[in-house]
């Protein structure tokens, strides 16, 4: 057991691979289906597409079902059902240690029955104890199928590599693992980051390349210190503005996706020294469309609010917060807009390519790029966000989620007796999910034994 992993850890799954890692591995990556074929679902993985297909419904339909009882019902053949999901075992374990009637021969009949479905599924659990260290993980090739939530209890972890897998997605739990330095989930079938990602604030390098990723995720852009991003042979066809914001990026590898622009907000990455766009089909022109449809009458007056940061009444339609919490910036001045956009681009050299960045404007700032130039020598126009006055001699502002910010989102009263919020109240961040609930196998071992009348012993074996 690694040092650093405790003793009710240890049990506990960090992922799911397929027994036959070597045969199994090597011939999933040689179907890995090219870009814009469909992915076809793997028969290694247990059913998890639906509470519906499961036999005991969802948490509403359990009723007396719910917990080690219900599922005891289902195991007294040894065997779970097919549909069994990799989780429902140490979801049941961690709510229903109080509801145990059957003794001892049902843990027994449950472990049989957990490790049955796993052999019956050609896979097997990597657990917390068999990990040689936490500092740096190391798991390419080892034909992963599944990352439990579990490993978001890694809070120590600084490297850690997954890569040459057949993982299809990264549990949100990952955010975490705050520690984090080093990050490969490079050739596996991911379609997706999680938003959750954003709060890897220590990542340095970032490998995702050779997956099927179609979208990268917004808060990608609070990586402040990553160096280096990996994204090269996915399906990516646009990038987030947002990526414009991780000043220390050096090393951006984009080739072999399907991009035509870039956004024109990493073109102020002044350490970034390498920008590969390999076999990317790039625009190789731009024709400015002098015609835009203006903003409607509703997207004016939330641009108002926005730029000014006003203050809005508590009592405001849900669906006029979430409208207002999706504002976009503008590329040139800053300002907000919402659907309607002004589309520039120009074409500037990088390492001898040309790369095509375009401009997302809230209005037609400019139509040529003469009028772009001598736009840097005016001052910032009207569209642009108005700055928060602040009192002389007020503190400076706290960093977000912290107390005191917390303090200063709470709802005010105004003369009328109206609570309002202010607008930074709306801004949608990512959420960390809660991290799976760990209990000891021994307490639970203790309980039982104490229902059987049994002493305790060290040759018994309990499933975590």
């Amino acid at each position: 057991m690694g040092a650093g992993i405790s003793k009710e850890h240890a049990g506990l799954p960090v992922a799911y691979a397929l027994i036959d890692s070597g045969e199994s591995s090597a011939s999933n990556r040689e179907s890995r289906p090219h870009r814009g074929q469909e992915i076809a679902p793997s028969l290694a993985v247990i059913d998890r597409e639906d509470e519906r297909r499961r036999p005991w419904g969802n948490r509403s339909e359990r009723g007396e079902r719910q917990g080690l009882g219900g599922l005891f019902a289902r195991a007294k053949d040894g065997r779970l059902p097919s549909s069994f999901s990799l989780n429902d075992l140490d979801i049941l374990l961690n709510e229903s240690s109080d509801e145990v009637t059957d003794g001892l021969t049902d843990v027994y009949r449950l472990d049989r029955a957990a490790e049955e479905s796993l052999r019956r599924n050609n896979m097997k659990a990597i657990k917390f104890g068999q990990l040689t260290s936490v500092s740096t993980i190391g798991l390419c090739s080892q034909a992963l199928v599944r990352l439990s939530p579990n490993i978001g209890l890694l809070s120590t972890t600084t490297t850690l590599h997954l890569c040459c897998n057949d993982l299809t997605e990264i549990p949100p739990e990952i955010g975490h693992m705050k520690n984090l330095v080093h990050l490969s989930v490079a050739s596996n079938r991911l379609t997706s980051l999680p938003d959750t990602i954003g709060f890897l604030t220590k990542l340095i390098e970032l490998k995702a390349s050779d997956n099927l990723l179609e979208t990268i995720p917004s808060s990608i852009g609070s990586l402040k210190k990553l160096a280096s991003l990996h994204l090269e042979n996915n399906c990516i066809t646009s990038l987030p503005p947002e990526l414009g914001q991780v000043k220390t990026l050096t090393t951006l590898e984009l080739s072999k996706n399907p991009l035509t622009v870039i956004p024109a907000e990493l073109n102020r990455l002044k350490f970034l020294r390498t920008l590969a766009l390999k076999e990317c089909p790039l625009r190789t022109k731009f024709e400015v469309e002098k015609v835009n449809s203006p903003p409607t009458l509703k997207e004016l007056a939330a641009r108002v609010i926005v730029r000014q940061q006003l203050p809005i009444l508590e009592v405001t339609h849900d669906e006029l917060k979430a409208y207002l919490a999706s504002a976009h910036k503008c590329t040139f001045c800053g300002g907000p807009y919402f659907e309607s956009v002004c589309l520039r681009g120009r074409i500037v050299e990088r390492n001898d390519v040309k790369v095509p960045l375009e401009y997302r404007l809230c209005c037609p700032h400019w139509n040529s790029d003469e009028e772009r130039l001598s736009l840097l020598f005016c001052p910032l126009p009207e569209t642009a966000p108005s700055p928060i006055p602040s009192a002389p001699g007020s503190p400076l502002p706290s960093p977000p989620g912290s107390p005191a910010s917390v303090r200063r989102r709470k709802p005010t009263m105004t003369r009328s007796g109206s609570c309002t919020l202010p607008l930074s109240s709306l801004t949608k961040n990512p959420s960390l999910p809660s991290l799976p609930t760990v209990v000891e196998s021994r307490g639970l071992k203790s309980a039982l034994l104490r229902r059987s009348g049994l002493r305790n012993s060290r040759s018994l074996s309990f499933t975590s």
